[in-house]
């Protein structure tokens, strides 16, 4: 071989290496609609954002978020537009793939509705979900079916998000039950979404929560010219939300893909002084058995995942108090807490919250919670 040819042959080995995947690395592929579309990243997509690209900056070193979904696609168009073989063919043993839809499966009131998009939720589209659940499992591949987040449209009260109905009994709610039900037969994952964000919105009540939303910008306009009134879509805030609904859901399921997400661990030990011990998403706070806290309140605020557990002792300032706020996901349990009083503990606007084991010592006495 001349020298041309070897240096030919080196640049093509060397472009197949930096081309493949690190070792060990892992891929979390999507296939859905508008919700997780992101556009392919691009500027021109804001103020669009996607929960599912959103996940990838929580993932370990190496791991990636490929994102397949394409707006305006139910599973019947996404499969014959020939998306769903796409990705299909560049998913590797190993790897998780993600699949929401039912939002345009349920469209059926016009002719090109009816003709294009429209699957029946125990029909045709509980039908091609068996077909990607098998076709990812002979990949070697893990497939989670996942429910389509819903729509933030509340009621005229404003307390309750309402599931409209596309035809008599047909709601979003049916796409959902659908794939639980085909879950269970097949025992493939599943995950709740739109369980979860219904219940995070809620939580917030109506003008909260539509600040998460597409509406809240006023920078879509309508066939109009009017400022849209999208509530479905999710801006940047909207899906970190859901993303952070997914990683801790996945993570009280003990799902498999769960390991594909950094769980940093912060330990506090000896004496530390400092005004607020503030709790973040997504890490573990542990007191060693010598750890002594003083500080004059304990805070956890939007954030999901939250732990802090350990032997040591948090000793709170007169008038201190542990406050958490807005957090779907928290775990309190068997360290000491010290106050000169009575330590409130308040629970606001936060769903599956955990204190099991903490010792509370005040100047009325001891308890555990």
């Amino acid at each position: 071989m001349n020298r041309n040819g070897f240096l030919a042959l080196a640049a093509a080995v060397l472009t197949l290496f930096l081309a493949a995947d690190p070792l060990g690395a892992v891929t979390l592929h999507f296939a859905g609609s508008s919700q997780l579309d992101d556009g392919e990243r691009k500027v021109e997509h804001y103020p669009y954002w996607s929960w599912g690209t959103e996940l990838e900056k929580y993932m370990a070193p190496g791991h990636r978020v490929r994102n397949c979904a394409k707006s305006g696609h139910s599973t019947k168009s996404f499969r014959e537009s020939g998306f769903w073989e796409e990705l299909l063919d560049n998913v590797k043993p190993g790897d998780f793939v993600g699949i929401q839809f039912g939002a345009n499966d349920q469209k059926c009131n016009t002719d090109f509705y009816r003709e294009k998009r429209w699957a029946a939720p125990d029909g045709l589209f509980t039908d091609i979900e068996r077909e990607w659940v098998n076709e990812v499992r002979a990949k070697g591949a893990t497939p989670i079916l996942i429910s389509h987040s819903g729509r933030c449209t509340f009621d005229r009260d404003g307390k309750r998000i309402v599931d409209w109905e596309s035809s008599p009994g047909v709601t979003l709610g049916s796409y959902a039950e659908a794939s639980r039900r085909l879950a269970k037969e097949l025992g493939c994952d599943f995950v709740d979404m739109q369980t979860l964000v219904r219940q995070l919105s809620e939580s917030l009540g109506r003008d909260e929560a539509l600040k998460n939303y597409v509406i809240s910008t006023g920078l879509v306009l309508g066939k109009d010219g009017e400022p849209t009134k999208d509530t479905t879509h999710p801006i940047k805030s909207g899906a970190e939300a859901q993303a952070r609904l997914f990683l801790n859901e996945v993570r009280r399921q003990g799902l498999s893909v769960a390991k594909l997400f950094e769980r940093p661990e912060r330990v506090l030990r000896g004496e530390v002084k400092m005004k607020t011990l503030r709790l973040d998403g997504d890490e573990v706070v542990r007191l060693a058995k010598d750890a002594v806290i003083d500080c004059e309140s304990v805070v956890a605020e939007n954030a999901t995942n939250v732990v802090l557990v350990g032997e040591g002792t948090v000793r709170l300032a007169k008038g201190g108090s542990v406050t958490i706020r807005n957090c779907q996901g928290v775990r309190l349990k068997d360290f000491t807490l010290r106050g000169t009083d009575a330590v409130p503990l308040r629970i606001l606007a936060s769903t599956d919250v955990s204190v099991r084991g903490v010792m509370v010592t005040a100047a009325r006495g001891t308890d555990s919670l």
